[in-house]
C-alpha cells in the first residue's frame, strides 16, 4: 500500500524521468558514420640482380621482408602525392601538380595526405608475394576509386623503380642519338658548302672519290 501511494503521488515523475533520459540519450549519443571498405590484391615481382641471387644462396632470405618494404613505400609521402595527383586533388587552379612547398602551405592538402594514409591498410598475405590492400572511405564509390587509383599508381611506380637503369640508359641513348644526328647533318651541310665553294679546284681521281665516299658512308653509319 505504501508503494501504491508513492506511485499515485509521484506517478508523472516516475513516468517522465525514464522518458526524458531516453530522449536525451537518443539525441546526445554520437552515432558513428557508416564506412565502406574496398579490398584488392597486388602481386609484387622484382627483377633479380646477380647480387640478390648470391645473397639468397648464402644467407637466410625472407620474402616477407621485401613485401614489408613495399607496404611501407606504399604509405610514403611520395606515393600518396602521386595518388592525390591522379585523383585530381593535389592540383593547382592552373592544372599543374602542387609542389612540396605548396602542399606544406595548405592545410587542406596536408590533411588530405594524412587522411589518405590513415585510410590505407596494406598487409602481407603469408607465404606469398602478394600484398592485400584495404581502403576505408565514408563513400562506397570513393572507396573503390581510391583503391584502384592507389594500386594503379603503385604499379606504375614500382615498374619504373624495377626498370630504372634500363629506362635511364634508353633515355641517354635517345638524347645522344639526337646529338649525333645533328652533328651528321651539320657535317653534310659543311661538306656540300665546301664542294660548291671549291668546285673548280676539286680534281679528285676516281679512287679518291670512292675512298671519300666510303669514309662518308662509315661516318653516316656511326
Amino acid at each position: 500500500r505504501d508503494y501504491v501511494r508513492i506511485f499515485q503521488k509521484r506517478k508523472w515523475t516516475i513516468i517522465l524521468m525514464p522518458v526524458l533520459a531516453g530522449l536525451l540519450g537518443y539525441f546526445l549519443t554520437t552515432v558513428p558514420p557508416a564506412t565502406y571498405e574496398a579490398t584488392g590484391k597486388l602481386r609484387v615481382v622484382s627483377r633479380s640482380q646477380p647480387l640478390d641471387l648470391m645473397m639468397q644462396t648464402f644467407y637466410y632470405y625472407e620474402e616477407g621482408n621485401r613485401l614489408d618494404t613495399h607496404a611501407e613505400v606504399m604509405l610514403s609521402r611520395e606515393v600518396l602525392k602521386e595518388v592525390g595527383y591522379n585523383l585530381g586533388r593535389l592540383i593547382n587552379d592552373d592544372g599543374t601538380p602542387m609542389t612540396d612547398d605548396e602542399i606544406a602551405e595548405r592545410d587542406d592538402a596536408v590533411g588530405f595526405i594524412n587522411e589518405l594514409r590513415a585510410s590505407i591498410t596494406p598487409t602481407v598475405v603469408t607465404g606469398t608475394s602478394i600484398l592485400q590492400v584495404t581502403v576505408i572511405r565514408p563513400n562506397r564509390d570513393d572507396a573503390i576509386r581510391y583503391l584502384n587509383t592507389l594500386l594503379d599508381t603503385y604499379k606504375e611506380r614500382n615498374r619504373y623503380d624495377v626498370n630504372q637503369d634500363v629506362i635511364e640508359g634508353l633515355r641517354f641513348l635517345q638524347d645522344r642519338l639526337a646529338e649525333v644526328e645533328e652533328e651528321l647533318t651539320t657535317a653534310q651541310r659543311n661538306l656540300v658548302d665546301f664542294m660548291l665553294a671549291n668546285a673548280e679546284r676539286l680534281s679528285l681521281g676516281s679512287d679518291e672519290i670512292s675512298s671519300t665516299q666510303r669514309q662518308l658512308e662509315d661516318a653516316q653509319t656511326r
